[in-house]
């Protein structure tokens, strides 16, 4: 059976494999991190260099536009409930 991937109207892929790999790098633990810091800038520079990250290794934009996304609503949701 192939591996699914998922693509853009750019013809992108990705597999898998490389969605687990990015989610991995960029997004796991970024909820903690966003959380235990103690100043909103900090916060802001955690999630920029995510996004930063992905724009530059995620050829998707799917993904990359979901990842990017889930990124700052998390830290609209904990910064804007303080």
């Amino acid at each position: 059976m192939n591996e699914e991937i998922i693509s853009d109207q750019n013809k992108s892929l990705i597999t898998p494999s490389r969605q687990k790999e990015l989610i991995e790098k960029y997004c796991a633990g970024i909820e903690d991190r966003i959380r235990v810091t103690s100043a909103k800038n900090n916060a802001n520079d955690i999630v920029n260099d995510a996004c930063t990250g992905l724009e530059k290794e995620c050829k998707s934009d799917v993904i990359r536009s979901f990842l990017q996304q889930y990124v700052r609503d998390l830290y609209e949701n904990h910064w804007n409930n303080k």
